[in-house]
């Protein structure tokens, strides 16, 4: 690993750690019986007991595991750019915890993943006949176990990207932010989901005014946190942090820092996925690229993913 980033240093490549747990993600084509017969609230996630989420899955012909998760989703994009990066993340150690490090590896992602007894975490992404998502997760999963993260994983990092996803474990993100806090390592840190910008608002607030450097938020997590429009949550959120980003559903994005206040516009159709986003703002961000750039290669088509 030191030699790896010794190299990285003489060339002047960014190294970019993500901090969260891949994920199993299985794409099933189902009828809306599949749906209701389980109990399921349709286009919504929700988290179910083991046996029910093994039974669904069973009924899906020839289901192959894609390895999902949002900060991987991000460091990915990162890594096609030519970035070097690491994961720090839980899996189990079942055969699919035994896959992901080879995978990784081959997207040129480095693995620093903690073992945990127990399923790699796995989710079911079930799309009914008219086109509607409902995602389910499995309860007994290596995401309900905290990554381990040590001192040594974060040598030579340029920027630290993780999710609120975290703070459901006690220490996990203070701790990483608190080891890379006298350093030279941007924090950046995405809001997950309104659910968690709501429950977990306090400790969002301290990590932001403590620690953070970049916030990503859709609008609807921002709102969740602030109570405010997507334009005044960036401008209240800039003063806990470097700078705020607030991406909207229809398009374009708010971005508030101390060096003023925009907005970018996209012609791209309207997703709340974030992910694409992110990896091409912090993609101009580490080139040192202006605010305003890095805005505007948010809002363009996200390269394919490599599998």
């Amino acid at each position: 690993m030191f030699f790896m980033i010794f190299n990285l240093l003489l060339l002047g490549i960014a190294h970019v750690v993500g901090i969260g747990s891949p994920i199993c993600d299985y794409v099933g084509f189902v009828e809306e019986s599949v749906v209701s017969e389980m109990n399921l609230v349709k286009g919504k996630t929700q988290v179910i007991e083991k046996n029910s989420f093994e039974k669904i899955l069973s009924g899906i012909a020839n289901p192959e595991p894609l390895l999902e998760g949002s900060v991987l989703s991000t460091i990915r994009a990162l890594a096609i750019r030519g970035c070097s990066c690491s994961l720090i993340g839980a899996i189990g150690t079942d055969t699919l915890g035994e896959m992901i490090p080879e995978q990784l590896s081959r997207e040129n992602i480095h693995p620093l993943l903690t073992k945990s007894l127990g399923a790699t975490s796995q989710t079911l992404h079930l799309i009914t006949p008219d086109g509607v998502s409902t995602w389910v997760t499995c309860k007994e999963t290596s995401s309900h176990h905290d990554p381990l993260i040590q001192e040594g994983d974060l040598i030579g990092a340029d920027l630290i990207y993780s999710s609120c996803s975290l703070l459901e474990y006690e220490t996990s993100l203070e701790q990483a932010f608190s080891l890379a806090k006298e350093t030279e390592i941007t924090l950046c840190l995405d809001l997950a989901s309104p659910s968690l910008a709501s429950v977990y608002r306090e400790r969002i607030f301290a990590l932001l005014k403590d620690y953070v450097d970049i916030v990503f938020a859709t609008e609807q997590e921002a709102r969740a946190l602030t109570g405010l429009s997507p334009e005044k949550s960036a401008s209240f959120l800039k003063n806990y942090c470097r700078i705020a980003v607030v991406k909207l559903e229809a398009g374009g994005c708010f971005v508030d820092s101390s060096d003023g206040s925009f907005y970018t516009p996209t012609s791209l159709p309207p997703t709340s996925k974030k992910e694409p986003f992110a990896s091409s703002f912090l993609h101009g961000y580490l080139q040192g690229f202006p605010l305003e750039q890095c805005a505007s290669l948010g809002m363009k088509p996200p390269l394919p993913p490599c599998r």
